[in-house]
């Protein structure tokens, strides 16, 4: 498809409509000032703008999908641009498609320069450290789950550390739409938060995709980012998010001396399996067993710290006492906050190939039974559709 430009006009209107995670605050943010230095002013309805951003989620796939049939159907036809930005355009192949709508995969967000005829690159444009958009007193904050109160905060400074996933989880699509892993080096990360911290910050957030995997793109691990951290003489409060289960094993004492030095909010683990045969064919190799006694340890030497976890449902194959295995133990450690999710096969994963497929109505009464039995639990069913309370 030919691509078409937007020609100047007097006054350029856009409408952002967002779809998508807390990761991708920081980028919502780029965009307004990205479209502000190329002369749009930002529009109340849709009807009023010449240009309407869709800022998608690939894994919330069917809401993606209505929302976006839902401009296509009233805007299909029309002068106005429709662009779809984010995730969404590299894991999802069925998708909508009419001469003036066009995708754009988050590892190339250039390809918006010519769509808009932009006189300043959206690589030209800085990428922010804090969320302006939002305002702290009109959110409605989770106080269960620090990682979307964080995503949300404005008093939040955001050190962008990795892009990017090299793990290869035979389940994940995300790391289709943002590349291999890319890791921001040890020095600059300090130079970011010591800047942060003399901005007058005092709460820190990370951005990535895994930071378990930082530093192996570059000869480093997770534990070399720690000390190096630990350098800095202010004290302040930082999360460890997306902390894959091998470098919590395998960088277990930097973790802890880092904890015992510096304030940290929370710590995510994505779990996902706690049994051992499955983690083999979900492509995460780790020892449950060694896991969980380095757990139990920490949780026992810092009961303050918020310690949430990720965990599937239903992956293919998996027997229910394979699964029980699981809520055992998301029983045993009694976990802040714990995600769930039903298991739902994802475009060009090799997971969507494994056999054979849990049906969905056993996926949702085990998704269920965690639902009923433990509290801060967050579950999704099949499609990604989260369970009511």
């Amino acid at each position: 498809m030919a691509v078409e430009t937007m020609t100047n006009r007097s006054t350029k209107k856009f409408y952002f409509a967002d779809n998508t995670c807390e990761r991708r605050s920081l980028d919502a943010e780029r965009l307004y000032e990205y479209f502000g230095k190329n002369s749009f002013e930002s529009s109340e309805q849709a009807e009023d703008a010449d240009l309407i951003f869709f800022f998608s989620c690939g894994m919330l796939e069917v809401d993606s999908n209505e929302r976006i049939k839902e401009f296509v159907d009233l805007y299909g036809d029309s002068e106005k641009k429709i662009v779809v930005f984010g995730c969404y355009s590299k894991m999802v192949s069925k998708r909508e498609n009419f001469d003036n709508i066009h995708y754009i995969p988050l590892n190339n967000p250039d390809a918006i320069n010519e769509i808009l005829s932009a006189e300043v690159s959206y690589s030209d444009v800085n990428y922010p450290s804090t969320v302006s958009l939002i305002q702290k007193d009109k959110v409605d904050f989770n106080s269960w789950d620090p990682r979307i109160d964080l995503a949300l905060r404005t008093d939040v400074y955001s050190v962008r550390v990795s892009q990017g996933c090299s793990q290869g989880c035979s389940f994940c699509s995300i790391r289709l739409a943002t590349g291999r892993l890319r890791s921001e080096t040890k020095e600059s990360i300090r130079e970011n938060i010591e800047a942060g911290i003399a901005k007058g910050y005092k709460i820190f957030r990370i951005q990535t995709e895994n930071f378990g995997e930082w530093g192996q793109d570059i000869g480093e691990n997770l534990g070399t980012l720690l000390n190096e951290l630990e350098k800095i003489e202010e004290d302040f409060y930082i999360d460890l998010p997306d902390l894959y289960p091998t470098a919590f094993i395998n960088c277990f004492d930097d973790i802890v001396s880092f904890v015992q030095k510096k304030s940290v909010y929370y710590i995510h683990l994505p779990v996902q399996s706690a049994n051992q045969r499955v983690l083999k064919l979900m492509n995460r190799i780790y020892d449950v067993d060694q896991m969980s006694e380095k757990l139990e340890f920490f949780q026992k030497c810092f009961p303050e710290i918020r310690i949430g976890a990720d965990i599937i449902a239903g992956f293919p194959s998996e027997t229910n006492e394979e699964f029980l295995e699981s809520w055992r133990f998301l029983e045993k450690h009694k976990f802040e906050w714990v995600y769930l999710h039903g298991f739902n096969a994802k475009e060009k994963t090799k997971a969507m190939k494994l056999e054979p497929k849990i049906p969905e109505a056993i996926i949702n009464k085990r998704v269920m039974y965690v639902y009923n039995r433990i509290p801060n639990v967050y579950c999704f069913l099949n499609n990604y559709r989260p369970v009511e309370s």
